[in-house]
């Protein structure tokens, strides 16, 4: 466990991601300096809020690195990390926390149909009641990237899982670090 402590900026972020979700409007993106804390921000934030109230985190990537950078942050929970050098979606279980996924590992194993119904329920089990799904994509820049537009066509909008998370984020408030556009 990290003895690190949130910066103003960062409870800053925290606190206007705490408003947007108490207002249901929650798709944004998180705008702060290389090394300014992005992951370790939202990691408190899911630690603070969602997790505790038993909502579940997709976090994608595009690099197998950043995926271990992220669930660092996420000592005491049970996770599960698909990529080519990890573990692959049959390991997840009902009761996992935190799906990290590169997109990569994910889209192989989805077209490969490798247990793509563990994944599934795992989302479905994640939307019930008054639990979210979370889905965070590391460096959002990459989020028109054609991997990430397939998996989101294939895995959520054909299994009538949740709405075009794309459209969702194209349309997103950018919460910089000094919040001003929220």
């Amino acid at each position: 466990m990290s003895d690190k402590k949130l910066r103003i900026y960062q409870k800053k972020v925290v606190n206007v991601l705490t408003k947007m979700e108490e207002k249901g409007d929650f798709s944004t993106i998180i705008e702060l300096p290389t090394g300014a804390g992005k992951t370790f921000t939202i990691s408190e934030y899911l630690k603070s809020q969602a997790l505790k109230r038993g909502s579940k985190v997709l976090w994608l990537t595009h690099r197998d690195f950043l995926l271990s950078q992220a669930e660092n942050e996420f000592g005491s929970y049970k996770t599960i990390k698909v990529s080519s050098k990890c573990e692959d979606i049959s390991s997840i279980t009902l009761d996992t926390d935190i799906v990290f996924c590169s997109i990569f590992s994910i889209n192989f194993e989805r077209d490969a149909q490798n247990n793509i119904d563990n994944f599934i329920a795992w989302i479905r089990e994640a939307q019930k009641e008054d639990k979210k799904l979370f889905i965070i994509v590391d460096e959002a820049h990459h989020v028109g990237a054609d991997t990430y537009n397939d998996f989101f066509e294939e895995v959520f909008i054909r299994q009538k899982l949740v709405t075009n998370p794309i459209e969702k984020l194209r349309r997103a408030r950018v919460c910089d670090d000094s919040c001003q556009n929220y």
